[in-house]
């Protein structure tokens, strides 16, 4: 066979893929919106924070992901924090750290 036959073979199996995962994601979205739609119950949503400085998992982030997990931290928290708050180390410490159990959530890359 040749590389085009091969290429367009790969190309044409991928788009039938995404297709099957778009509307696969269309089909749950409208499950799920027609069935809030439906039910008789309207959930109420807690102006309260998530977390406190206590109870907060215990994250670690690369040095590229600490601004942005500070802010989500901040954000469960409902108070404002800074990089230098939080322990934070980098891509490899952060999963020896996960490892050894002193961390419970890490945002990192994947491992090289």
């Amino acid at each position: 066979m040749s590389k085009k036959k091969k290429v367009l073979i790969i190309s044409i199996l991928a788009l039938i893929l995404i297709s099957i995962l778009v509307l696969t994601a269309v089909a749950v979205y409208n499950t799920f919106y027609k069935e809030q739609e439906n039910s008789s119950q309207v959930a109420e949503i807690s102006n309260g924070s998530i977390f406190t400085k206590e109870n907060m998992p215990r994250v670690d982030a690369s040095t590229a992901t600490q601004p942005l997990v500070t802010a989500v931290i901040s954000n469960f928290i409902g108070e404002d924090l800074s990089d230098e708050e939080i322990d934070y180390t980098n891509t490899h410490s952060a999963y020896e750290r996960l490892i050894a159990g002193e961390k419970d959530l890490i945002v990192v890359t994947e491992p090289s």
